[in-house]
């Protein structure tokens, strides 16, 4: 695995490349994130501490969402949840709103930053599964040191957005 010094000059020499971010929608999150929204690979760890107040707004204007979520997050973590595996329902900011994960993780987990009320969009996070995908309105997987921040390169993520259907 990539120790974080590594990590900081694989992206900073992916930065200094002219026409990598033309390539590699991974190279151009990684752009995205230094040049948008202003942040440094080497800079210290990203603020994980959860915003109890945006939080609990979100929750109640998404409170029909998650009550159907809810069933369902739990199903899902039924399948996956044994395996060391979390479950994360976010608004379409990237805050997190509800999440699954198995007592052995949870503090692992919380360490991370994967909880209620802790922003993972791109501009908090640089490139990250959550943020990703919302940017980029697709399905996805960032897998450990695709990660732009270096200590987010123990984790991988597979994200799919979802939107409510319209009717018309």
């Amino acid at each position: 695995m990539t120790n974080g010094r590594d990590h900081v000059a694989k992206v900073i020499g992916s930065l200094s490349s002219g026409n990598v971010a033309a390539h590699s929608r991974l190279a151009a999150s990684w752009q995205r994130s230094f040049q948008k929204h202003g942040l440094l690979p080497a800079a210290p760890a990203a603020n994980s501490a959860p915003d109890g107040d945006r939080l609990r707004q979100q929750r109640e204007a998404m409170e029909q969402v998650i009550v159907v979520a809810a069933p369902k997050l739990d199903d899902l973590y039924a399948m996956i949840g044994h395996c060391g595996c979390g479950i994360l329902l976010t608004d379409a900011e990237g805050l997190v709103i509800d999440a699954r994960a198995g007592s052995a993780d949870a503090e692992v987990f919380r360490q991370w930053g994967l909880a209620p009320g802790v922003d993972w969009s791109e501009a908090a996070q640089g490139t990250n599964g959550i943020g990703t995908c919302l940017a980029e309105r697709r399905a996805l997987t960032i897998h450990r040191d695709q990660h732009y921040l270096p200590q987010n390169i123990g984790m991988s993520c597979i994200d799919a957005p979802y939107s409510v259907p319209t009717v018309g």
